[in-house]
């Protein structure tokens, strides 16, 4: 993800990180700093 962030391309985010607030809610708990993290660079990538 450096790299692409470096070469201002969007990153594979939501799959690597993305997915993790979803299986958890799917097995009933939460993942809140994955969710904050995957936001984080999320809102970084916009500014591409």
């Amino acid at each position: 993800m450096l790299l692409d962030h470096l070469a201002r391309r969007p990153s594979e985010i939501d799959a690597i990180n993305g997915m993790v607030p979803v299986v958890a809610v799917a097995v009933g708990t939460r993942a809140p700093y994955n969710e904050v993290v995957t936001a984080i660079v999320k809102s970084r990538e916009s500014a591409f």
